[in-house]
């Protein structure tokens, strides 16, 4: 696992930290995806070529893969898919995650706190629950609680590019939810619309959880999320935040066996079963407004032809709190509260879209 080289990292912190003090610029109107942007830091930061970096989008993991047969493929997403919800298990689980001597605000008292959030802001009228990028833990939690606070759940939708989470999702939620409440879209974030589910006199609650929020430019996200939504539906979102007193816990999170075998997977389905090695950094990524925050970059080094490559198998931008707000707020969306975990490197926000 490694950080940016010890001898620059202070420079670029800086640099990125002093582009955060600015407001975010207008909106771009065709904002680049964060393929090239990543591509370029990590030629910079590892003194490598670029012809010898392999990005993919985020949805092309999931399609159908050149190297595996059909029942390897669905084992791999399956497995994907499992890895995501242990980590959420754990997370919710261990009530030491995001505390400090004294503050025993954990990852699952943040989460609750939000719960509170939406049952104010709901009002008594039922809810429409869109989940982007389905997974149980989280969402059984979320759906209980605002059950137990007496707030209404009409139905949910989970929306993945995933096809193997709808099963297990389904088996999960039945226990929560009646069956014919239950829905399921596999498609593109970008393709849907709350509007296609809608029903009157329910509002809509999307969430985007498990730190989706940083995949992509976010200008991009923020256009997704627009067409999406309509005035009145509400968005929670969960951020793993930056702080360079605590970046150690980015990296901690990344360097651990689940994400370790979540790069290979992606590897995997790509190339095969050749050998590989595993690495991680986290580096200062330029965004389409100019701004630069910092992004977590995990990847597969392999030799092929006889020269060395580097396969990025997923990138995550780490935000600053105040980054993300502003973000958010230069959207149609208004932010409503956000709480933290008490060493404020998670963040659920919750929004309102006008």
């Amino acid at each position: 696992m490694k950080s940016f080289p010890h001898d620059q990292s202070s420079a670029l912190y800086q640099e990125a930290e002093s582009c955060a003090i600015y407001p975010v610029s207008s909106k771009q109107e065709k904002p680049a995806s964060l393929i090239g942007p990543v591509a370029q830091a990590l030629s910079r930061s590892l003194r490598v070529s670029l012809q010898d970096i392999i990005l993919q989008e985020n949805s092309e993991k999931y399609r159908e893969s050149a190297t595996c047969n059909l029942a390897e493929q669905d084992a791999l997403l399956r497995e994907v898919f499992e890895i995501m919800w242990r980590l959420n298990e754990a997370a919710l689980q261990d009530h030491r995650i995001g505390t400090l001597p004294g503050r025993d605000v954990s990852f699952q008292s943040a989460l609750q706190t939000s719960l509170l959030d939406i049952a104010r802001s709901c009002r008594g009228r039922p809810l429409q629950y869109v989940e982007l990028g389905p997974e149980p833990a989280k969402t059984c939690f979320i759906l209980k609680g605002l059950q137990a606070l007496g707030i209404t759940i009409h139905s949910y939708t989970g929306v993945d590019i995933n096809p193997q989470s709808a099963p297990v999702m389904r088996e999960a939620l039945s226990r929560v939810l009646r069956e014919d409440q239950i829905l399921h879209r596999t498609a593109l974030f970008e393709d849907f619309r709350v509007d296609a589910i809608r029903k009157p006199g329910c509002r809509a609650l999307v969430t985007m959880l498990g730190w989706q929020e940083g995949n992509d430019d976010p200008y991009i996200m923020s256009s997704w999320l627009e067409n999406m939504t309509q005035a009145g539906d509400m968005l929670l979102s969960e951020a793993q935040v930056f702080d360079r007193e605590r970046q150690g816990n980015i990296v901690e999170f990344y360097d651990g066996p689940l994400m370790r075998r979540f790069s290979r997977i992606a590897f995997e389905r790509r190339f095969g079963a050749r050998a590989s090695s595993y690495g991680a950094w986290l580096i200062p990524v330029r965004l389409s407004d100019g701004r630069r925050e910092m992004a977590m970059v995990i990847g597969e080094r392999f030799v092929q032809d006889g020269r060395p490559k580097l396969l990025v198998t997923n990138f995550c931008t780490k935000f600053t709190a105040k980054s993300l707000r502003l973000y958010r707020e230069t959207a149609l969306f208004r932010v409503i509260e956000e709480r933290f975990t008490a060493d404020r490197t998670i963040l659920f926000q919750l929004s309102a879209r006008v």
